[in-house]
């Protein structure tokens, strides 16, 4: 095949319809059942759907098909993914995983196994998420991409922490901060702080909760997105609403919403203002339970608060 400077991949947009995506695949599958896809004509062939055009620049002079096999594959990987078929995404990755591993490919053979790792995660499969998310770990630290592995070291605390393993979470939640602060990235470091912030919340070392999300939003007011903000904010009273510390709970809801309306969140102003219900219900528990004896525990108080 003719070497090419660059590549129109008829690939759908993210505003394209679901009807098209679903055109886009089934065409996909029935060329690859076909063909077994095995070059980059074949492949556009089977990809091809409408007149959607989006240029590829990375696909340089001299480029044989198998480097575009693997670009186009992982682009129809991420579009499978984000329609959360998973599954496919997974059969997809492989195929790029076999390709990249073949030409020794560390980089695109990392991305694939990431994608693979995360693919598992959706799906609830801890351990497999766990070993391909490992296998990524690895190869960023091989090749030095520190930006990658702070992503894929997040991505693990992530498995643990959604598996109740949040002693293990915390430990590479830190290291990835670590690396953020190195790096200077203040986007990726609220988010850490504030992934760190929910596990140290699930153990009960509330100060030390408080002290993350308070950290990351502080960074996202320097950054000014309503909508993050305003979730950051509805973290922080989480935190506080632990704490008993109810005004301070309330005083962050009711900035919360203020930001969730300029983002035009109604969902985000709905639930910021049942927790701040709640937490009336639970103001009420108290004082009604300084005038029964015996009744200032905290579980009376939830009691009273479900009632």
């Amino acid at each position: 095949m003719r070497p090419l400077t660059a590549l129109c991949l008829l690939l759908l947009p993210l505003c394209a319809t679901a009807q098209n995506i679903d055109s886009l695949w089934a065409n996909y599958q029935n060329a690859g059942e076909r063909t077994r896809v095995t070059t980059a004509n074949e492949l556009l062939t089977a990809l091809e759907t409408g007149r959607y055009a989006v240029d590829v620049p990375q696909y340089a002079e001299g480029d044989d098909d198998a480097v575009i096999e693997i670009e186009a594959t992982t682009w129809m990987a991420n579009y499978t993914f984000l329609r959360e078929r998973y599954r496919e995404t997974i059969d997809l990755m492989a195929r790029v995983e076999q390709l990249a591993a073949s030409r020794g490919d560390s980089v695109r053979l990392e991305t694939a196994v990431y994608l693979i790792g995360y693919a598992w995660q959706r799906l609830g499969d801890a351990g497999k998420a766990l070993e391909f998310s490992t296998r990524s770990y690895e190869l960023c630290k091989a090749m030095g991409n520190e930006g990658r592995l702070s992503s894929v070291i997040n991505n693990i605390a992530n498995i643990y922490q959604t598996n109740d393993q949040d002693s293990i979470a915390i430990r590479f939640y830190l290291e990835s901060i670590e690396i953020e602060r190195r790096l200077g990235r203040t986007t990726q470091l609220a988010t850490r702080l504030g992934n760190l912030s929910t596990s140290y919340m699930k153990l009960g070392r509330l100060d030390e909760a408080l002290e993350m999300v308070t950290g990351a939003l502080e960074i996202d007011r320097a950054e000014p997105r309503p909508d993050k903000i305003a979730a950051r904010l509805k973290q922080t009273a989480d935190v506080y609403r632990a704490m008993e510390r109810y005004s301070e709970a309330e005083n962050c809801l009711t900035e919360a919403i203020e930001y969730y309306e300029e983002a035009g969140s109604l969902y985000g102003m709905a639930t910021s203002l049942n927790v701040m219900g709640e937490i009336a219900q639970l103001r009420g528990a108290l004082a009604a339970a300084r005038f029964r004896p015996g009744a200032c525990s905290r579980t009376s108080l939830f009691r009273a608060a479900a009632r």
